[in-house]
């Protein structure tokens, strides 16, 4: 095939959508391939681990805990506003809206670097090789527009406003958030990685990967690292031996990620779910007992 027709080739197939039955799926369908003579699906047995351990799996349950916590985080302000207990609050804290504030823009500022990922590095190099369902990728532009949702409500909040009042439509609409973020991920699992895994080897995704880790946000991948089955931990003993990461990398450049995303996202969290200021400047709170924010 040449490289004209096989440009039209895969720009044809990026047109298409292939309807996806999870009962009948089968990645090594020629029926999703772009161009099976140039490109076959045969490459699952280069990886060396199974799906599930896949660094796309990892970032989906970084964001998923993300959301869950960010959630839990806003009804333990509502139970402790209706508490009435001695140090507790009913109106927005000064303190409690700069950690709310911190923890929210280190979330938006990775889900949306993890679409613009998937979007203009991922999709066009999927693309030239495997039909990637459309109906997926058209996801995204409907989450968004709920994350903008949620986002002009938290910007929206001022200190002394009323927490019940203000944070039950917050969490209404963050759970929204979550109905639709969280199955469009499993889709991507269910679909999207076996094709993946079926027309690439590791190898071939190297480039794209580095690309990814150098440009994007250190809260991004210090979100995996918090985030990662067994902690930062286990990311440091099967995550990087997994992918034959050096050791030397955790401390020139994996742990400044970490501490970014738990002084950005975890600590304002954790603070907001304890009812307690932090004080610790160390994690980049401020010594007044506010957090730190974009």
């Amino acid at each position: 095939m040449t490289s004209a027709s096989a440009s039209a080739s895969a720009a044809a197939a990026a047109a298409v959508d292939v309807p996806l039955d999870v009962k009948d799926f089968d990645p090594t369908d020629p029926k999703y391939a772009v161009d099976i003579d140039q490109y076959k699906p045969d490459k699952e047995s280069s990886w060396p681990y199974p799906p599930s351990k896949d660094g796309w799996c990892l970032v989906h349950r970084a964001l998923t805990q993300e959301v869950e916590q960010q959630i839990v985080a806003y009804q333990s302000m509502m139970e402790q506003a209706k508490s009435h207990k001695e140090g507790t609050t009913e109106t927005l804290t000064e303190w409690q809206l700069r950690c709310l504030q911190s923890a929210w823009e280190g979330h938006y500022q990775h889900v949306h670097w993890h679409h613009h990922d998937e979007d203009d590095y991922f999709g066009p190099q999927m693309s030239k090789r495997f039909i990637y369902p459309q109906r997926i990728a058209s996801d995204h532009p409907k989450i968004e527009a709920q994350i903008d949702k949620v986002k002009t409500m938290i910007h929206a909040l001022q200190v002394g406003d009323q927490i019940v009042d203000k944070l039950t439509p917050l969490v209404q609409e963050f759970e929204q958030y979550k109905s639709m973020i969280v199955p469009h991920m499993k889709e991507e699992e269910t679909f999207v990685l076996p094709l993946l895994r079926a027309y690439f080897t590791p190898k071939d995704m190297e480039p794209i990967i580095q690309t990814i880790a150098t440009n994007g946000p250190k809260i991004e991948f210090g979100s995996a690292i918090y985030n990662c089955q067994g902690g930062p931990e286990g990311f440091r003993q099967e995550f990087m031996k997994q992918e034959g990461i050096p050791f030397f990398v955790w401390y020139i450049d994996f742990q400044f990620r970490l501490a970014e995303y738990e002084r950005r996202v975890a600590k304002p969290l954790e603070a907001l779910q304890n009812g307690i200021p932090p004080v610790d400047g160390k994690a980049g709170f401020l010594p007044t007992g506010g957090c730190d924010i974009l």
